[in-house]
């Protein structure tokens, strides 16, 4: 069965993965980046950089114009433009500097794609202990749109989804087979993989870290320095290794001056911090739930129909996530005892009074950091570890960037789409096996979640056309843009 998913994960992120033709959204820069590193153009001149996110392509033809984040993603797209017919040998670019066909710029963000799904059902089989239940879980996350559209474009957020999701899963395989300074190892390259894809990374460190601490205090007092030790050597030392590692080509390119490298890292941190331009699709975190604002990576509307592609997810599937996150979060809050709540109550008052007065947002941060560490020794330690690594993944992943006021989008929460996932079907499993007298009553109960499941592949087959640039007439796809904050 997994090889199903996985198998129908990989028909849909590829079928058709060259339409539309043309660069979408932000492939006008990743995927033109893409093609100066493939050709060997990694040095960035001081005017190149630009606070607007630009570069004069005039001037620099050969230009990074994604300098605000770490280059891992974009030598993925490279690489990935190698497979096909003519491996993109032309650096002439008549569409305006990618010199490949679409197919060849999104491979490789598929591949991710395919890989995420994968890796998903694994750690989800960790958890369950059930390919049925696992399977399920990379079923929701393979039809899910954000997921969907995110693989089928030279973006970077698919390639985090899967290095975050691979750094889950082997830090949750070595926590349940025993002390393992390879799957550790292993967990801190992927880590350094987020981080050296985006700087979003550094939440799934935060995340794993977190586990670390949960799972440390578990362990026996004899066993805690050894696994101290293990842990800030993979989970700290090795992804700042590799996000280094990741670098060399650009040091190489500046006669190994870390003083050029220093002065790249601030002048990015500058334009995160102080970005601040209207978008049309730009949203706040707390409406990414709710699906209220989505991304329009294309739209076309011809005399014979309308082709979109809409960075959205599945409705049913996220709108049913929100009481199964509720859900697993009351089943964990449970488990305190009445010390924690009151140090769950002063953390969440703190955090709360920090965003209201305007604290900086480096001072909200350490608040909110020492909070969850406090968590990390007094309460997860006692959550069970499949409620634990959801809420977590999840907390850790979508929560911080309610903290941040710079223009956002929701495809920023494609990380925590997994975790979504997992709290479905997590509920669904407890709700499928409470026990009851009546049998009505657990016809009814599983029912009800078979419909849920239904409509979410009811969804994924209505929506599917608007995630892909399938030509529509235009007549339906009004009737699928039934918010109007979709258009």
């Amino acid at each position: 069965m997994p090889y199903v998913v996985v198998g129908f994960a990989a028909f849909v992120f590829l079928f058709r993965l060259a339409s539309p033709a043309a660069l979408i959204f932000d492939e006008v820069y990743y995927a033109r980046d893409a093609r100066s590193y493939r050709i060997g153009s990694v040095a960035l001149e001081p005017d190149q950089y630009d606070t607007t996110n630009a570069c004069d392509r005039s001037a620099y033809p050969d230009g990074i114009c994604s300098w605000v984040h770490p280059p891992l993603g974009n030598f993925l797209i490279a690489a990935g433009e190698f497979v096909g017919p003519s491996a993109c040998p032309d650096p002439t670019a008549a569409d305006g500097g990618a010199d490949c066909s679409a197919f060849q710029w999104r491979f490789a963000s598929a591949l991710a794609g395919i890989v995420a799904v994968a890796v998903t059902i694994l750690l989800a089989f960790r958890l369950f202990r059930a390919w049925t239940w696992a399977c399920i879980v990379g079923a929701l996350v393979a039809t899910d749109g954000l997921i969907l559209t995110s693989a089928r474009a030279a973006m970077l957020d698919i390639f985090l989804v899967a290095f975050v999701m691979g750094a889950f899963y082997l830090f949750t395989r070595e926590h349940q087979d025993g002390p393992s300074w390879l799957l550790s190892a292993g967990t801190g390259i992927a880590l350094g993989g987020a981080l050296a894809t985006k700087w979003a990374g550094a939440l799934a460190i935060v995340a794993i870290l977190l586990l670390a601490i949960a799972w440390t205090m578990r362990a026996d007092r004899s066993e805690r320095l050894r696994q101290i030790v293990r842990y800030g050597v993979c989970l700290i030392v090795i992804p700042a290794f590799v996000y280094l590692l990741v670098w060399i080509p650009y040091l190489a390119a500046h006669d190994f001056d870390f003083g050029a490298l220093v002065e790249l890292h601030a002048r990015i941190a500058r334009y995160h911090l102080n970005l601040d331009v209207e978008h049309p699709y730009k949203s706040s975190a707390w409406q990414w739930p709710l699906l209220l604002r989505p991304t329009a990576y294309h739209y076309e509307k011809i005399e014979a129909g309308t082709t979109h592609v809409l960075n959205i997810g599945n409705p049913v599937f996220w709108w049913l996530s929100i009481p199964a996150i509720g859900y697993t979060a009351f089943a964990a809050l449970r488990k305190l005892r009445r010390s924690s709540a009151i140090v769950l109550a002063l953390g969440l008052i703190a955090v709360f009074v920090a965003i209201i007065v305007g604290f900086p947002l480096v001072v909200t941060s350490a608040i909110a950091v020492a909070f969850a560490v406090t968590l990390g020794l007094i309460w997860f330690p006692r959550i069970d570890d499949t409620p634990l690594i959801t809420l977590v993944g999840y907390g850790a992943l979508f929560l911080p960037w309610l903290l941040i006021s710079r223009p956002q989008f929701l495809f920023y929460m494609a990380p925590a789409v997994p975790f979504m996932a997992i709290a479905c079907v997590w509920s669904a499993k407890r709700i499928w096996g409470l026990p009851a007298d009546d049998t009505r009553a657990i016809r009814t109960r599983r029912g009800f979640l078979i419909a849920a499941m239904a409509l979410v592949l009811i969804a994924f087959a209505a929506l599917y056309p608007v995630w892909t640039a399938m030509l529509i007439p235009t007549r339906w796809w009004t009737a699928l843009m039934f918010i109007p904050t979709w258009i």
